[in-house]
């Protein structure tokens, strides 16, 4: 299956000759964030933030099956928002080009890149708190065609309200106005996907790695060990990243679990994302098959 990749900004630049060769990335970013503080654009500020730690971590990325969307959308994120936690600076979740969860008749959403920043309490309050900032990568392209035009949502992560709440008040700002619209439901979906990931542990029936092509059966029945070796291999070359749902995407005759919110460690203060009642549909009959036989031998014209 095809993903969606983003083009960050430093990328752009150098494909359309903005920037002279050879400046390096911590500049551009410093020059990016300078220039978006003169303009009073807070959106290519944000940007820059998110763009730069995730091109210094090596672009993690998280391949998104589409199987996995409305599993996590029937979840009732009734939980202090205060819980949600990032495992790495930025992450970004990648939509397949087929079958892509995330769309509507006006477009789709191709790529998320998210992480945590000081944001708003509320509209209009100058009081921060920690929040995502989540780019949104669309099918929108600037009038030139040359660059993709983006949209941000931020999301608070207040102490005082649960994520369900805070999905329902996401801040609004002018700009949304312009360009393509998205109706809010979409919206939502994508903001809560990113929720969803960010309470996701090391579950390998929900998360796998995304490694070398040639190096996926080595890695299927490899050791833990052998494994990270393979792993490790697959991001020098660039390729650091996993799947989001792949096993249950391509395991046939798979009852598909249920996703489900526990607590854990120290007094039960954290929220973990696990699955569960997931089984191999009517797994004593497949025992039962008889191997070592043609197909044809097992139908009822040769009983």
């Amino acid at each position: 299956m095809k993903f969606w990749d983003l083009e960050d900004g430093f990328a752009t630049a150098k494909r359309l000759g903005v920037i002279p060769p050879g400046v390096p990335v911590d500049k551009f970013f410093r020059l990016m964030r300078e220039m978006a503080e003169i303009r009073r654009d807070p959106f290519a500020y944000r940007q820059a933030l998110l763009e730069e730690p995730w091109l210094a971590n090596g672009k993690p990325y998280y391949n998104v099956w589409p199987v996995i969307v409305p599993m996590f959308e029937k979840l009732n994120l009734d939980i202090p928002s205060s819980v949600i936690k990032m495992r790495t600076e930025s992450l970004l979740l990648r939509l397949p080009v087929e079958n892509n969860p995330l769309q509507e008749e006006g477009g789709e959403i191709r790529t998320l890149l998210f992480g945590v920043q000081e944001v708003a309490k509320e509209k209009g309050s100058k009081e921060l708190v920690p929040g995502l900032v989540i780019q949104m990568n669309t099918d929108e392209m600037a009038p030139d065609k040359r660059h993709a035009i983006h949209t941000f949502r931020i999301f608070p992560l207040r102490e005082d309200m649960t994520v369900e709440k805070c999905l329902l008040e996401l801040p609004y700002h002018e700009s949304w106005k312009f360009g393509k619209q998205f109706s809010t439901e979409l919206i939502l979906r994508a903001v809560k996907l990113c929720v969803c990931v960010c309470l996701i542990g090391e579950d390998p029936e929900l998360v796998t790695a995304d490694v070398l092509a040639k190096d996926r059966p080595a890695w299927e029945r490899g050791t833990p060990e052998q494994r990270k070796v393979i792993e490790e291999r697959a991001w020098r070359r660039g390729k650091r990243g996993f799947d989001l749902g792949k096993r249950l995407e391509i395991i046939p005759h798979y009852r598909r679990p249920h996703p489900a919110l526990i607590r854990v460690g120290k007094g039960r203060s954290q929220v973990k994302l696990i699955l569960r009642s997931g089984s191999v549909v009517h797994r004593q009959k497949i025992s039962e098959i008889p191997t070592g036989y043609a197909a044809k031998d097992l139908t009822n014209d040769e009983k």
